[in-house]
């Protein structure tokens, strides 16, 4: 009987062992909403989670110091506007509050989207205004691109016809109206328009003759 007696003591001693393990993985009291269970010096207890999460990218966009990968961001356009240039280039979506709501698909105001002009040398900073001053500046190449003109009038006795262009505007000036050869020389007359001694192929004036003349000229 003793020894069945120090068995059951030692039963009791075992028992007892398994109790108080239970009792510390047991979940403690207290706490509060959206605390975490973690392992303490004396056990187990609530505490506050750390950190935002420890994701390293979340559709590519990289988190930042806290792990926290926030990529949409609405904000009005005056505080858009506010932004420094480094915010703008961070892998957030910003989505201004009191513009107006272009869903997929749907047409985009051109003056609402920014343009880098760094590499092209344009004062536009919108994509709007980056076309706008593209064709004005392929309108202005245009408008001082030279044109033909062709102006027909009779030389006088020294074979010399006067033109109705100004003189700097002249590009070139030929003889249309004939297959011979005759050629222009031009110079500047009295008024600041062009005139052209009308030779024919060799160093003889034409005079009083109807000569039609292709003018190269500048607008």
């Amino acid at each position: 009987m003793a020894d069945i007696s120090a068995i059951t003591a030692l039963d009791g001693v075992t028992y007892s062992i398994k109790d108080s393990e239970a009792r510390e993985h047991l979940v403690p009291s207290a706490g509060t909403t959206g605390q975490v269970l973690t392992k303490t010096a004396s056990g187990y207890g609530w505490a506050d989670a750390s950190g935002g999460g420890n994701v390293d990218t979340v559709n590519g966009i990289s988190p930042d110091a806290q792990k926290n990968v926030q990529t949409d961001v609405v904000l009005t356009q005056a505080e858009y506007d506010a932004l420094p240039s480094s915010k703008l280039t961070d892998n957030v979506n910003y989505f201004i509050s009191d513009g107006a709501y272009h869903p997929q698909g749907s047409s985009i105001d051109a003056g609402g989207v920014i343009y880098d002009n760094t590499d092209s040398g344009l004062t536009a900073t919108t994509v709007q205004a980056a076309i706008d001053e593209n064709a004005s500046s392929i309108t202005d190449f245009i408008n001082h691109l030279p044109y033909l003109q062709e102006i027909t009038g009779t030389t006088t006795s020294a074979g010399l016809i006067t033109l109705t262009v100004p003189f700097e505007k002249v590009v070139s000036v030929n003889v249309a109206s004939v297959g011979n050869n005759w050629y222009a020389l031009t110079r500047k007359a009295g008024t600041g328009n062009a005139a052209c001694f009308i030779f024919d192929n060799g160093s003889t004036t034409v005079a009083n003759t109807s000569v039609t003349l292709a003018v190269w000229r500048l607008p």
